[in-house]
């Protein structure tokens, strides 16, 4: 029967001989597979993410980070809300990351995580959990029964191309579908193209641009000269119904993980007036 938990001094044990090693030799994938050997006798839970996902918290594939799950995560991690997590990287295949995700009995004393800071391959998270709280402690979202029928707000960013909104205004009647991303493969690679929306004229388009860090806007404007973004209120290209003062021009074009899980946060929930 496997563990439920993961013992992270065991970890640390095997991990920081094999990380000390700088390039790949027999003795080298000897530590590995003793890593892998003491893994396999516990429960995990495999992922696999995208570039935007929970990969962006850690440098690929053998690095592994250490924090604590936010009370409002989805997905795979819904039973975990809460708690102390070990996560590493598995590989890569077409552009996505495997991780493999062990639960902690409790978080980690303070000295281990110093010991940590100081391991190649380790990857500081033990604030993300905080600065999440921090602002779940001034936005509640609470979906009751008389706000069913209210207005939402949809955010491009977590649209799905295989779940895609076919919207048809109330206004104009224009009928459109937003995708949020589509996907292709060549001989070379797997491309993964976003969806924008001009905040201006309100044009859909897609682009595959490389940017520093999680993408929210391309640097390359619209035809019209208006910013292209994916992280605002989608509204009507038409005419542009449920368009708000939040659909503007931003100084930035990227932001942080926790920035984007914040912005997760508010995909779905009530439309306010301004």
């Amino acid at each position: 029967m496997k563990r439920k938990t993961i013992n992270l001094e065991k970890f640390l044990e095997l991990y920081t001989p094999f990380a000390k090693i700088g390039g790949w030799c027999n003795e080298k994938h000897d530590r590995k597979h003793d890593i892998y050997d003491y893994l396999r006798g516990i429960e995990t839970i495999s992922i696999q993410s995208t570039k935007h996902g929970l990969a962006t918290m850690i440098d690929g594939n053998h690095s592994f980070t250490v924090f604590k799950v936010p009370r409002l995560k989805r997905g795979k991690l819904y039973a975990l809300r809460g708690k102390w997590v070990l996560m590493r990287g598995d590989g890569r295949y077409w552009g996505n990351s495997y991780l493999e995700v062990f639960k902690l009995r409790s978080k980690p004393p303070s000295d281990v995580f110093d010991r940590m800071s100081s391991l190649y391959g380790y990857c500081q998270n033990e604030e993300h959990y905080e600065e999440m709280e921090d602002y779940y402690k001034e936005v509640e979202i609470e979906r009751t029964r008389k706000d069913r029928g209210k207005p939402r707000i949809y955010v491009l960013a977590f649209i799905s191309q295989y779940n895609a909104i076919k919207a048809s205004c109330k206004e104009c009647s224009l009928e459109t579908t937003f995708s949020g991303y589509w996907s292709y493969t060549t001989k070379e690679r797997h491309h993964t193209v976003d969806e924008y929306q001009c905040q201006s004229c309100g044009e859909l388009s897609y682009s595959e641009e490389n940017q520093e860090s999680i993408a929210v806007a391309c640097l390359e404007p619209c035809k019209c000269g208006g910013q292209r973004r994916r992280d605002k209120n989608i509204f009507c290209p038409g005419c542009g119904y449920r368009k708000r003062k939040n659909n503007k021009t931003e100084s930035f074009t990227t932001i942080s993980q926790v920035e984007l899980d914040i912005l997760k946060i508010k995909h779905e929930s009530i439309l306010e007036d301004d």
